[in-house]
This record gives C-alpha cells, structure tokens and sequence, in this order.
C-alpha cells in the first residue's frame, strides 16, 4: 500500500516545464483570463478616441500628424485636460490603495503560512508520541501478555 511504502508515489512539487506551448495551456485560473476582457474593451476605447481626434468625426480637422505629440493650445487637447486631472488623481489612489492591500494580503498569508506550519509541527508531534508508544508484535502478532499487538499507529 501506498501509505506503508517508502519510496514516494508521485512528487510533492511538480516540475516546471519551460516551453512555452505548456505554460499557454495553464489557462484557466489566471490573471491574464480574469482580466482579458476588460483590456481589450480599453484598448477598443482607446482606438475609438484616437479615431474621433484625428478629425474624423470632429467639426474642425487637427494639424498634427499620426506619430507628433500635439500642442496644448489645440482645442481637442485643451478639452482632454480634465481627464488628465483624473487620471492623476486615480493613479495616485490606485497605487496607494495597492500598495496598502499588497502590504495586509503579505502580512495576512505569512500569518497563515505560519500558523499552518505550527499546526503541522505539533501533528508530527502527536504522530512522534503516538509512534513511540505503539507496541510492536513479534511474527506471530502476539506479545507477551497474550493480547494482539498494534501492528502500526493508527490502530
């Protein structure tokens, strides 16, 4: 049986494979899955706000070309000046608000990794004094009371 063997039936930790086709499979469960959608939406909102400031759908034409950063006295930009303001400000909290979550969630996993470590200290404690204690038997599974011996611990 598995649990009397010696020898280990599969790995604690599994290797990691560095090719890429692997690593592409590992789909569900992360980050780039959970948030794909929401880039994307952002990225088409940012497309359909390049093509209304290139003059396509603008009463007046704009007279910078595709790869020059515009002046601040065009119109356009005058008017996208309050959604730089709002941007500061969310950059600004979002970093806080980050940095203050990364911080508790580091804190809260070291407290649990070490309560969980503590927790399997004292299970091989119990598992130590249980194993010391347990009689072993001799061939014929008698010891010298009469009674059957404790082949293992957990009987």
């Amino acid at each position: 049986e598995w649990a009397d063997s010696s020898a280990p039936n599969r790995p604690i930790i599994c290797e990691y494979d560095p090719k890429g086709r692997w690593l592409w499979r590992k789909w569900r469960g992360t980050v780039l899955k959970a948030t794909w959608g929401s880039v994307v939406t952002i990225m088409l909102a940012g497309l359909a706000l390049d093509f209304v400031a290139r003059g396509y759908r603008l009463p007046y034409p704009l007279s910078w070309d595709i790869v020059a950063i515009p002046g601040e006295s065009t119109p356009f930009i005058k008017r996208l000046a309050a959604v730089t303001k709002v941007w500061e400000y969310q950059l600004s909290l979002s970093t806080f608000i980050l940095t203050f979550f990364l911080s508790h969630a580091f804190s809260y996993w070291q407290k649990v990794y070490n309560t969980t470590r503590m927790i399997q200290g004292r299970i091989n404690d119990v598992a130590m004094l249980i194993t010391m204690g347990a009689e072993r038997g001799v061939d014929d599974d008698k010891n010298k009371t009469g009674k059957k011996a404790r082949s293992n611990a957990s009987t």
